[in-house]
């Protein structure tokens, strides 16, 4: 069959035709590989036995049908022959650019871009003579990206200093980009901004849509201009971003085969993330990003002469989903020129405006492939229509379709290599797949591919790039290399592949052995004389013993290879001028790339050229003025030249456009040679000799300190935009060895400009430390008990990120826990707000300064707590302030809850391996039971052995494959997925301050829940903490708090049921016999329930030998019965945490009687002791609060049958009796009835906290709870 020079439009519109179903469909009018012909049985023979038997290097007749050439260039191309594979693909596109079979040869051109000789020159004449309407929709897709390469590489190549554009391309450049509207990417991805409903992008915005609406929370727009054909822009924020561009069309030409009123364009797209495109306000692309699959998306439209807004919008994520492909297919336009269209940032005052016309709907590239087996039609396909499938969709990034084609070819021919290394190419494009294993995968495969076919260029090729990226065996690797080396080129010179060559020269310049590597890169430029990293290689190689050869004695045209003249003019003293030339080619190209324009001004200024380097340096700040290192530089170069005031007016220029920024500031005050708020600092060196005066009179600091603050000073200044300033300063008295040892040596935090760091002898003389090379620390010399340690730094920190009139300021404590203060100081100036005061701390005192009006925060004397045990957190007890500004139109808590749904939505997509295994997990059970809700819970339970539940960051998807990452992600998943309700949550810990603050409340909410909707509509709360996980059981510090809803969009909030859980008790049953010997024996029985026995059954999952167990249960035993023996043991409901967990002792206790005369025998001993006085009650009195972490829910019973004969007398307390409190509930029973002694004992005591106050009565509970347990029993043998 011969396809027609031209795809008609008709066609076009058929291929991109409205469907009337839901979902991606292949093609109707699919593309048929003839049967039974040579092509065919090529193919065949390939994929019987790799390819032995076909030689694709005999001449082709010229008129051989495509079919022909196609199968013996992608035998070629498989086999690593590149030179010959691209000769017959580039015959293809020459001969019959229509034939649907060049939609590979398209593509595989496009893959060897950096393989092929000359690929650029070679393609070059091919492309301007195709136009895009006359072939395949996804052949003019990689015949674009190789225009793009092509037109790239002639720019790099040429002497023009103008920006690259791709106008003639239709690639669009030039761009301009909104500051971030919204930091929750995907939360707020279908929020409608009103960027949308503009006719161009306004000069400022609000940024983000929550801050105040105030002038210094709006941002202004920046142009952005590709450096290449890498649509990129490095947003400084993750979040929504907006990008235009207006996009002039001319009128068709006479020539041209389209209507004239209208050009006809192929859109195509590739979004790494979340994305949608209005051209002219119609929405022409989306792209969601709620589970995995292709990135591309593809649309037939229509604009007719005029100027057209282009509006992206983008769910950026910056170092991951940072970059987009755009391009606009023109029919009459062939890869290299002709698109009819110009791009600009800006809209064209007067221009007239364009209309867009719809002509088809979106499409995936698997809905325009000439050739695409459908999954369901697999097994009725060909051999060669299943690899062509797989190809197609390995490109198009669609797997589904991948999976099962290669899954029915590789059935019919399990050991055709190719089919190997085409799977580990398609494993690199899984993102579903986590690196580690895509990488074992791919690894594994091109091995398979090897020992299947060693021959294979292709395969030997990527084994060696995959072992030298692991440093694996270096002989296995060596080997591979020559053998691979030596086949590169055939017995009559011509060359194969190039690759194994470079392979081979850059593995011996990597082992160092330089003149053999000289000789390996000299035989790559024999075969591919024009080969850049060659010429470039040997260049170095010549450099390093400073020989500098004429470049055409590197290369024959140098010219095609402007880095080497670049490197030369680097290398070389001697060559300014050239140097200068490269400089500014880079400044002029990258206009808007910052360091390319210092770079060039460094270069004039080197040469004596200052004028005309701060020339560069101000048409750089005026086209970039949010560029700081640009200010920056014309900053020093001002102060060369004209001094300090110049330069602090150039620094002040800045602060004007861009707020005031700390760094700035910081800018501002070295030129200045000035201290942020030095004026506020107290005087050190007077403070020190107030204080020896003082000591002399009252003694040195306080009762056993063994170090004191007599100054902890701290100051912060505010800016307009925000940032601030923070001098801290302290002066510290040492008064022993140990208080040397931990002030003696400084470290400055990170980010701090240390302004002041010395010893302050006791006698006002000072010493300054040394800086030591190679040590982080400062080492304060001379310092003696009694001396002084005075630091100061400054710090400079930016706004905050949600708004810049927000103020969430550091917590400054005026009392600590483990050094006493004379005087403690808080300054805040420049800015207004909320002060949160607790625990006592000191009021408000406005003060006006030399830096301007401000608060100030005073105490004095102030000794340090006593240290006790069991303390709540700082924060409860002792005084401090803190800054809050709300500054948004959201509270903290919110702002930050967002974020906890913006990543978990990211990680929630579902891949076709999460799906496939919930569908396994639920197989078998009724849909929407009980059992399905319990049964989901253990099953993805026990899939983690050591699970992170807060590892929100991690796809579900990574966490299910790596068995590792929160299974509250799988879980949820797996519920929606089954329509079962459920959230999660964050709860907040009793541990926590209890009080709720303004700023800082979403740090205390740390436990993970996930609430499920049961089939009678009551709510369960879960913890799918691991393999012994319990349904319905959860942490006890979390019973009766409030928790957060974070996959909820609307804000919800809940109380976690303080009852309704499984009780997390612990009950022990004590069955025994005393003989007349005195020695105890029976079976102690513990039965755990909820979180306790989730507890023991992972205690004894890490227990896996019989010895470590017995010493567990042993230990176990000796705290219920002291001193006894363990003698066996069974675990019972191990392995089945829905049930109680039971573990049955058998012991003895010899001694338990002790004999003290004959015939009589005294039992002394604490049975069932709860150390609640020993843990919580051993202090006389408490100045701190008193945290109970540890919650108590524990019954026992203890039946002895005693020895016949003897006569029992208990003399500890007997009867029943209680002892309940605020504190907890205690209740015990004791008595003697038929030669039994009975004991029960329980006690109820939840996690809490006990103020100072209280304490004393706190403590008779406990001592009267821990005395209850003795057990004083005599025993006289009767005659």
């Amino acid at each position: 069959m011969k396809y027609t020079s031209r795809i008609s439009f008709t066609l076009a519109a058929a291929l991109f035709a409205a469907s009337c179903t839901s979902g991606p469909q292949t093609r109707t009018d699919r593309y048929d590989f003839p049967a039974e012909t040579r092509a065919s049985r090529t193919l065949d023979t390939w994929f019987a036995n790799n390819g032995d038997g076909v030689d694709y290097s005999a001449p082709v007749d010229k008129k051989a049908p495509i079919e022909q050439v196609f199968a013996l260039a992608e035998v070629a191309h498989w086999d690593g022959d590149v030179e010959r594979a691209g000769e017959l693909y580039l015959r293809m596109l020459q001969r019959e650019p229509a034939h649907p079979l060049n939609r590979f040869a398209a593509a595989r051109l496009y893959a060897l871009r950096d393989e092929l000789v000359d690929f650029h020159d070679r393609l070059e004449p091919v492309l301007a003579e195709i136009q895009f309407g006359d072939v395949e929709p996804m052949a003019a897709v990689y015949l674009s990206l190789i225009g793009q390469q092509v037109s790239w590489n002639g720019w790099k190549k040429s002497d023009t200093e103008e920006p690259f554009s791709g106008d003639a391309l239709g690639f669009p450049s030039r761009w301009m980009t909104t500051p971030v509207l919204s930091h929750w990417r995907l939360l707020d991805f279908d929020r409608k901004f009103g960027v949308e409903d503009e006719s161009a992008f306004q000069h400022k915005y609000l940024s983000p849509y929550v801050a105040e609406d105030v002038p210094a929370n709006y941002e202004t727009v920046r142009p952005f201009v590709a450096n290449g054909i890498n649509l990129s822009p490095s947003f400084d924020r993750s979040g929504v971003h907006y990008m235009e561009t207006f996009a002039t069309v001319e009128p068709p030409g006479p020539g041209d085969k389209q209507g004239e009123d209208k050009r006809s364009y192929l859109l195509y797209t590739s979004f790494s993330g979340a994305a949608k495109v209005w051209i002219d306000g119609e929405l022409v692309i989306e792209r969601e990003e709620g589970e995995y699959g292709t990135s591309k998306r593809l649309r037939r439209i229509e604009l007719s002469p005029g100027e057209h807004r282009i509006l992206v919008k983008l769910a950026y994520q910056r170092g991951y989903r940072d970059w987009f492909d755009f391009a606009l297919l023109e029919d009459d336009a062939t890869a290299l020129s002709g698109s009819g269209v110009t791009f600009r940032e800006m809209p064209q005052e007067g221009a007239s405006q364009g209309t867009v016309t719809l002509a088809s709907d979106q499409k995936l590239p698997s809905e325009l492939e000439p050739l695409m087996v459908a999954p369901e039609d697999v097994e009725d396909a060909s051999d060669t229509e299943l690899f062509l499938t797989a190809s197609a969709s390995y490109m198009d990034l669609e797997p589904t379709y991948f999976d099962a084609a290669f899954k029915e070819l590789m059935r019919r021919h399990k050991d055709f290599a190719p089919g190997y290394v085409l799977r580990s190419k398609q494993t690199q494009t899984l993102w579903e797949v986590p690196s580690r294993i895509r990488d074992s995968r791919t690894l594994s495969d091109i091995r398979r591919a090897h020992r299947l076919d060693p021959d294979s260029i292709d395969n030997s090729v990527r084994l060696i790039e995959w072992l030298r990226s692991q440093g694996t065996n270096e002989r296995e690797l060596r080997e591979l290399l020559e053998a691979t080396r030596d086949a590169a080129v055939t017995e009559d010179g011509e060359l194969r592949n190039v690759e194994p060559l470079i392979e081979w020269a850059d593995w011996l310049s990597d082992q160092g052995y330089a003149e053999s590597a000289e000789k390996a890169w000299k035989a790559v430029l024999d075969v591919a004389p024009a080969n850049c990293k060659a010429a470039g290689e040997l260049q170095q190689l010549y450099y390093h013993r400073s020989y500098f050869p004429p470049l055409d004695g590197l290369i024959a045209e140098p010219e095609k290879c402007p880095s080497l003249a670049e490197t030369l003019a680097f290398e070389r003293n001697d060559m300014p001028d050239e140097r200068l030339a490269v400089y500014r080619k880079r400044a002029k190209r990258y206009p808007y790339n910052s360091s390319a324009q210092i770079n060039y001004a460094d270069e004039l200024i080197a040469q004596g050229r200052a004028g005309e380097a701060k020339k560069v340096l101000l048409a750089g700040k005026e086209r970039m003025p949010w560029a700081l290192n640009v200010w920056n530089k014309l900053a020093n170069q001002t102060l060369a030249e004209e001094g300090k005031d110049a330069a602090v007016a150039v620094i002040q220029e800045a602060i004007d456009h861009n707020g005031s920024s700390g760094w700035l500031q910081w800018r501002m005050s070295i030129l200045e040679n000035d201290i942020p708020l030095e004026s506020l600092m107290p005087d050190g060196l007077e403070a020190a000799r107030v204080e020896v005066e003082r000591a002399k009179e009252q003694g040195e600091g306080y009762a056993s300190d063994e170090a004191y603050y007599v100054v902890d000073f701290a100051a912060r200044k505010y800016f307009d935009d925000g940032s601030s300033v923070t001098l801290t300063h302290n002066l510290v008295r040492v008064l022993t060895k140990n208080a040397i040892d931990r002030f003696g040596e400084f470290d400055a935090p990170n980010d701090a400009r240390l302004v002041l760091a010395r010893t302050v002898k006791a006698d006002g003389s000072t010493r300054v430390p040394q800086e030591t090379t190679g040590k982080d620390t400062l080492s304060m010399p001379g310092l003696a008990p009694g001396d002084f340690v005075e630091t100061a730094y400054v710090q400079y920190s930016p706004p905050e990120s949600l708004s810049k009139t927000a103020r969430d300021g550091m917590r400054f404590f005026f009392k600590m826990a483990n050094i006493s203060s004379l005087h403690s100081e808080y300054v805040i100036l420049g800015t207004d707000g909320e002060f949160l005061r607790e625990n006592g701390a000191p009021e408000a005192e406005k003060i006006k300064t030399e830096e301007g009006e401000g608060v100030r925060f005073v105490r004095t004397d102030s000794p340090r707590p006593r240290s006790e045990p069991s303390t709540v957190s700082w924060d409860e007890y002792l005084p401090w302030v803190q800054l809050f500004r709300k500054g948004t139109t959201v509270g903290e808590f919110e702002a930050s809850r967002r974020a906890y749904v913006d990543t978990i939505r990211d990680s929630m997509k579902i891949s076709r391996g999460l799906d496939a295994q919930i569908a396994k997990w639920r197989k078998g059970l009724e849909p929407g039971s009980d059992e399905e809700v319990k049964e989901l819970f253990y099953r993805v339970s026990k899939w983690f052995p050591d699970p992170s539940l807060t590892d929100f960051g991690k796809d579900a998807s990574h966490a299910l494959a790596e068995r590792d990452g929160s299974p509250l992600l799988v879980l949820k998943a797996a519920y929606d997925k089954a329509g079962i309700p459920a959230h999660i949550y964050m709860a907040k810990s009793r541990f926590a301050h209890p009080k709720e603050f303004p700023t800082g409340e979403m740090g205390k909410y740390r436990s993970p829940l996930l609430e499920v909707q049961m089939p009678d509509g009551k709510s369960a709360w879960l913890s799918p903490s691991g393999p012994d996980a319990m349904f319905g059981a959860i942490g006890l510090s979390v019973l009766g708090q409030p928790a957060v809803c974070i996959t909820c969009e609307e804000p919800t909030k809940k109380t976690v049921p303080a009852d309704g859980h499984r009780d997390p008790t612990r009950t022990v049953d004590v069955s025994a016999e005393l003989t007349e010997n005195g020695t105890l024996s029976g079976t102690a029985t513990m039965t755990y329930e909820g979180i306790r026995a989730f507890v023991i059954r992972s205690s004894l999952r890490s227990r896996a030998d019989e010895s470590a167990r017995r010493k567990y249960v042993d230990l176990m035993l000796s705290n219920q019965v002291p001193g006894a023996s363990l003698a066996s043991f069974e675990i019972e409901g191990e392995k089945t945490p829905d049930k109680p967990l039971v573990i049955s002792a058998k012991f003895e206790r010899p001694f338990f009687a002790r004999e003290v005369k004959p015939g009589v025998m005294k039992v002394e001993t604490a049975l069932f002791r709860e150390p609640v006085a020993q843990a919580y009650a051993e202090l006389s009195t408490r100045t701190t609060p008193m945290m109970v972490r540890y919650q108590r829910d524990h019954d026992y019973s203890f039946h002895v049958k005693l020895p016949e004969g003897w006569r029992a007398k208990l003399r500890s307390q007997t009867g029943e009796w209680t002892l309940d409190s605020k504190w907890g509930k205690f209740s015990r029973s004791a008595g003697l009835t038929a030669g039994q002694l009975g004991i029960t004992s329980s006690i109820d005591m939840p996690i809490q906290r006990v103020q100072p106050d209280e304490y004393k009565k706190f403590q008779q509970w406990a001592v009267g709870v821990e005395r209850s347990s003795l057990l004083f029993l005599t025993l006289e043998k009767q005659n």
